[in-house]
């Protein structure tokens, strides 16, 4: 797609997320592109992605994007790190030509970008610390950066019970970091690298301290995304988003409500049977 037509196209951006946590992107989306509609997607059935192996990630993701597909989406937006890190080239080819937007390569550009003293902090799941893909990125940028790379997993689990704050909160993420933050050579930038940690920001910031600037891997893309397309500008033009999730929709539909603060949500939330799915739609059984 030319990315100058990308405002005449009336078709939704499609969003998907391991669950709960890609809800903060498209918070993002929709607070900077409010004249385009969206369709959310979240695994709930499989989450967490960020313990899973490389080739388990990349079977899920293309799942999620053929769902997508079927939804006649514009654009594919990989709400997840560690799927971003795993899936995305695979779906950039599955779904060619529609655009792929992948979490990595934003966020490691406005961290290199932000920081003064060339010392980075990325907190991410464990496959994406493995994954060593953010580290590649920013010294593609720069090789003469420092990046520290913690694996922060529990912070999933906090953010999607809805701890994130209070002493549980502030326990859990000083134990993960704040040791990074008591020696002269402090990093100054830390990359939110998992799309569940914008919701414990706050407490993040407490224990970073003062000129520590947080790079939330959401915002960086829909950041990306206003740069590099035409977006739809008449806010008139925008439907109501449409959720799916592979689970349950019970606990779902109440975290939609929390993460972007809508009421209204019945009806607009429906299950995905993933055992049925390529049954009931045999034209998205391309090959890869």
């Amino acid at each position: 797609m030319n990315p100058a037509d990308f405002a005449l196209d009336p078709r939704p951006i499609g969003v998907f997320d391991s669950g709960v946590g890609g809800l903060t992107v498209l918070k993002s989306l929709m607070a900077l592109m409010p004249g385009e509609s969206f369709v959310y997607l979240g695994d709930t059935a499989r989450v967490p992605y960020g313990t899973k192996s490389a080739d388990t990630v990349r079977g899920y993701s293309m799942d999620l994007a053929r769902i997508l597909l079927s939804k006649n989406v514009k654009m594919i937006v990989i709400a997840c790190n560690t799927a971003s890190v795993h899936g995305a080239k695979a779906i950039a080819e599955f779904v060619a030509p529609i655009p792929v937007i992948e979490m990595v390569a934003p966020a490691a550009a406005a961290a290199a970008a932000a920081t003064k003293n060339n010392s980075i902090l990325l907190m991410a799941t464990q496959s994406t610390v493995r994954s060593a893909a953010y580290p590649a990125a920013l010294h593609a940028i720069n090789p003469a950066l420092e990046i520290s790379s913690i694996p922060t997993q529990i912070l999933v689990a906090l953010a999607e019970e809805g701890w994130v704050d209070g002493e549980v909160a502030e326990n859990v993420v000083g134990r993960y970091i704040r040791s990074y933050f008591t020696t002269t050579m402090r990093p100054d930038t830390v990359i939110l690298g998992c799309t569940h940690f914008p919701l414990l920001r706050e407490v993040i910031a407490r224990i970073a301290g003062d000129g520590v600037t947080l790079i939330d891997s959401g915002e960086a893309a829909a950041r990306y995304i206003l740069k590099n397309f035409r977006v739809r500008t008449d806010k008139s033009s925008a439907k109501t988003p449409l959720f799916f999730a592979t689970d349950s929709v019970d606990r779902f539909a109440p975290m939609v409500e929390r993460f972007l603060g809508h009421t209204a949500l019945q009806g607009t939330v429906e299950q995905i049977d993933l055992m049925n799915f390529e049954i009931q739609n045999p034209s998205l059984s391309k090959a890869i």
